[in-house]
C-alpha cells in the first residue's frame, strides 16, 4: 500500500468518526461504532502502523490452560472449515474472551505473511490493539461481524477481509471468537453462514463436554435438524433437574433467559419424564422422538445417556433402574396397538391393505399415491404394525421436509467430523435405524436426484456406507415409499430414475382423497374417539363434517377435531362449534374452501408472467389472506413478492432465502400461491 492510499485510508476514517460525533455523538454501524470507539476509547491514530503486539510464552500457555476445552472442541473443526473454504490464502483462528489468538490453521505463503502480521497464536487482536478486525470487533459487538477490506481501521490491514463469530458457553458468557481471515472477500453470506455453523458446532461440543456426566435432552421443532449446529442441548441430572441449557434451546421452548428452565424439573417443562424419554429413544432405535412442552409447543428430541455408547443399548448402572420398567411399558402399549384395527372409511382402502400387506411380508416394495394429507403414512404404519416386524422400528423419512444438504447425512448417517456441524460420535442415520423393522421414505419425488442413484445401490446390495466412512454395514430393512407426485411422468421428464421407480413400485396403492371415501362419518367418528374419546357429535354437525369436501384431507380434519375437543361444552360437538369455513361452506365446486389445493409448482415457471393493472403477476389466492394468521400474512406476501421479482423462478428465490427448492415449495403449497 502507497504511503498516500495510507493517508487518505486516515483521513476518511477520522472525518467519519468525527463527523458521527457532530451529528450526536454515536456512529451508525458496527465498523462506525467500532471505529468510534478506536479513536475515542483507545486513542488509537489510523495514520500509524498497526499496533498489535503479542503475548509472552508464558502468559500464552496459561491462557491455553484455562482455555482448553475451548481449544480441544475448536480444533477439528478448523481444519473442517479450511478444508471446506478451499482457498489456500486463508488463516482459520481461534482466539480467547481478550482477542489472544490460541491456535491458527493455514498453509501456504499467505499464512506465513499473515503470522508475520501477528496473526500467529500469542497475537493480540483485541480493538484496543489492533484496531477494527474479525475478532476484536466481534468480541466488542458479541456477534458475528464482517469487517472487508478498507473497513478495516489500520491501513496495513486494508488488504484482508475477516469474519468472527462469537462462541459462548451453556451460562452466556463470551469464551473466544472464530474468525476467518482472507485475502479473498468473506463477505458472501454463504461463508457468514458456514463461519457462523462452525462456531455453533464449537458451542455444541464445549456443552456436551462440560456435561459429560449428564444425560443431555438434543431437540427441535422439526426431526431432521436434531444432532445438527441448529439443536437445542439441555444438561439433565440423575434425579431429573435442567442443570444448563444453550440458547438454541431456549429460543426452542420460547424461554428468554435461563434462569427461566435451569434448577426446575424436566416434568415441569415437558409433559414427559426422563426415564419416560429415554425409554422411549430405545423402542425407537435411538431415533428423535415426539415430546410436547407443557407450553404446548412440539419437538423431537431424543436423550444422550451417559455411559452409554453411541448406537448401543449400554446404559450406566446408577440410570438403569430408572428405564427399564418403562421401556417394558411402552413396548406393551406398542404390542397393543399393533393389534388393533383401523377404520381407513373405504372399503377400497382396505382392501387393498389386505393385498398391500401379503406382498409387503414377501419383502416387496410398497408405493403408496395420493394427496398430501391423504394418510398414507397411517396406512404405512398400519402395514408395520399389522406384519411380522412390528416389533421392528418404525422410520420414517420426509423427504421434501428434510434441507438438500441434509438429506444425504440424515438417510445414510455419517462418521464424526464428516462435515461441519457433524455430531462428534457420528450418527448412524435413519436406514440404518430401521434395520430389522421397516423404512418409510415419504415424499420420495422429494429426492435430489444425485441420491436417487445411491439409494437405489443401497436397496439393491442392502448395505449403507455412511458419509466420510470407508466400511459398509449390512441392513435388513422393508421399504414402503410414498408420494403425491406422479412419478411416471417425473420418469418421463427425467426428474425421476427409472430404474429406481420401477424398484421401488412392486405394488402400488392409491390413497383416495377424504372426499372420495365411501365411510366419512364412521372415519370422522373413529378419528374423535382417538382424539377425545369422552365427546360424541350432533347429528348435524356430523352431517356437515361429512358433506365438506376436506382439500387437506385427514391432515386437515384432525386438526379441526383437535381444536373441536378443546373448547366445546358437555361433551357435545355442535354446528355452532365447527370452524366457519367449514360451518358456512355450501356444499359444491362454487365453495372456494372446498377446491382442491395444489400440491406443488412441481418446476421452475419461467416466461413473462401474467399482470394486473398495477404490472404485478396474478395470484387466485390473494383474496384469501384474512383467512391466516397476521404472521402467515407477512410471511405470504414476502414470499410472493420474491417470487414475483424472479419472475416465478422458485430456484431463484431459494437462493436469495438462502434455503432449499423444496422448502420454496412447501410454502407455495402450504399458501396456496399460484400463478395464473
Amino acid at each position: 500500500m502507497t504511503d498516500m492510499v495510507a493517508v487518505e485510508h486516515a483521513s476518511r476514517v477520522l472525518e467519519t468518526v468525527k463527523r458521527g460525533s457532530n451529528e450526536g455523538g454515536n456512529c451508525y454501524g458496527v465498523i462506525m461504532r467500532s471505529w468510534s470507539r478506536c479513536v475515542n476509547d483507545y486513542a488509537l491514530d489510523p495514520g500509524n502502523l498497526c499496533m498489535g503486539n503479542e503475548a509472552p510464552r508464558r502468559d500464552l500457555d496459561r491462557r491455553r490452560e484455562t482455555s482448553s476445552m475451548l481449544l480441544a472442541n475448536s480444533k477439528s473443526e478448523m481444519s473442517s472449515l479450511f478444508q471446506q473454504l478451499a482457498n489456500r490464502d486463508t488463516v482459520v483462528v481461534i482466539a480467547d474472551d481478550a482477542g489472544i489468538i490460541l491456535d491458527t490453521v493455514g498453509d501456504g505463503v499467505f499464512a506465513r505473511n499473515a503470522a508475520r502480521v501477528g496473526m500467529r497464536p500469542g497475537g493480540d487482536w483485541s480493538e484496543s490493539a489492533s484496531g477494527t478486525n474479525g475478532v476484536g470487533t466481534c468480541l466488542a459487538e458479541r456477534r458475528l461481524v464482517v469487517v472487508d477490506r478498507a473497513e478495516h481501521f489500520f491501513p496495513s490491514l486494508t488488504r484482508l477481509s475477516c469474519t468472527g463469530a462469537p462462541i459462548f458457553d451453556d451460562l452466556g458468557k463470551l469464551v473466544g471468537v472464530l474468525d476467518v481471515t482472507s485475502e479473498s472477500d468473506l463477505s458472501n453470506e454463504h461463508f457468514r453462514i458456514l463461519i457462523g455453523m462452525s462456531a455453533q458446532t464449537i458451542e455444541n461440543r464445549i456443552f456436551e463436554g462440560k456435561h459429560e456426566s449428564h444425560c443431555i435432552l438434543h431437540l427441535h421443532s422439526r426431526r431432521e435438524l436434531v444432532h445438527t449446529f441448529h439443536e437445542g442441548l439441555i444438561a439433565i441430572s440423575e434425579d431429573g433437574v435442567i442443570v444448563a441449557a444453550n440458547q438454541c434451546a431456549l429460543f426452542q421452548l420460547g424461554i428468554a433467559a435461563r434462569n427461566g428452565v435451569v434448577g426446575r424439573s424436566l416434568q415441569e417443562i415437558f409433559n414427559s419424564s426422563l426415564s419416560e424419554l429415554i425409554s422411549r429413544g430405545d423402542v425407537n432405535a435411538g431415533q428423535p422422538v415426539a415430546v410436547h412442552a407443557v407450553s404446548g409447543r412440539s419437538f423431537f428430541a431424543l436423550v444422550r445417556v451417559p455411559g452409554r455408547l453411541p448406537g448401543r443399548i449400554q446404559v450406566a448402572a446408577h440410570w438403569l433402574n430408572a428405564v427399564q420398567p418403562t421401556a417394558s411399558l411402552i413396548r406393551g402399549d406398542m404390542a397393543a396397538e399393533s393389534r388393533t384395527g383401523r377404520d381407513f372409511g373405504d372399503a377400497r382402502i382396505e382392501r387393498d391393505f389386505g393385498r398391500a400387506l401379503r406382498v409387503y411380508e414377501r419383502g416387496v416394495y410398497v408405493l403408496l399415491s395420493g394427496e398430501t394429507g391423504s394418510g398414507k403414512e397411517v396406512f404405512a404404519k398400519s402395514l408395520h404394525e399389522t406384519g411380522t416386524r412390528s416389533r421392528g422400528p418404525f422410520v420414517a423419512v420426509n423427504c421434501a421436509a428434510v434441507p438438500e444438504n441434509l438429506i444425504e447425512s440424515e438417510l445414510f448417517g455419517y462418521r464424526g467430523g464428516a462435515f461441519t456441524g457433524a455430531s462428534r460420535e457420528g450418527r448412524k442415520g435413519r436406514i440404518l435405524a430401521a434395520d430389522k423393522g421397516t423404512l418409510l421414505l415419504d415424499e420420495i419425488g422429494d429426492m435430489p436426484l444425485p441420491l436417487q442413484a445411491r439409494l437405489l445401490r443401497v436397496l439393491e446390495e442392502q448395505e449403507v456406507t455412511p458419509l466420510g466412512g470407508e466400511a459398509s454395514v449390512k441392513v435388513d430393512i422393508k421399504v414402503i415409499c410414498a408420494t403425491h407426485r406422479d412419478l411416471r411422468e417425473m420418469v418421463s421428464a427425467g426428474s425421476f430414475r427409472s430404474d429406481l421407480y420401477f424398484r421401488l413400485a412392486g405394488f402400488t396403492v392409491e390413497i383416495p382423497p377424504l372426499r372420495a371415501r365411501e365411510r366419512r362419518g364412521d372415519l370422522i367418528r373413529a378419528m374423535l374417539a382417538e382424539l377425545a374419546p369422552e365427546l360424541s357429535f350432533e347429528d348435524a354437525a356430523l352431517a356437515r363434517l361429512e358433506s365438506f369436501n376436506w382439500p387437506g384431507n385427514l391432515r386437515q380434519l384432525r386438526n379441526v377435531l383437535q381444536a373441536l375437543s378443546a373448547f366445546c361444552e358437555d361433551n357435545v360437538i355442535r354446528m355452532s362449534d365447527l370452524p366457519p369455513e367449514v360451518r358456512d361452506c355450501k356444499t359444491g365446486s362454487d365453495c372456494h374452501a372446498c377446491k382442491d389445493i395444489p400440491d406443488c409448482l412441481g418446476s421452475d415457471i419461467s416466461g413473462p408472467p401474467e399482470t394486473t393493472g398495477d404490472g404485478s403477476s396474478v395470484n387466485a389466492a390473494d383474496s384469501e389472506n384474512d383467512k391466516l394468521s397476521y404472521l402467515d400474512r407477512a410471511e405470504r406476501e414476502a414470499l410472493l413478492r420474491l417470487l414475483r421479482r424472479h419472475r416465478w423462478n422458485v430456484t431463484k428465490v431459494a437462493a436469495e432465502l438462502g434455503a432449499s427448492r423444496n422448502t420454496v415449495y412447501r410454502k407455495v403449497n402450504q399458501f396456496g400461491l399460484v400463478r395464473e
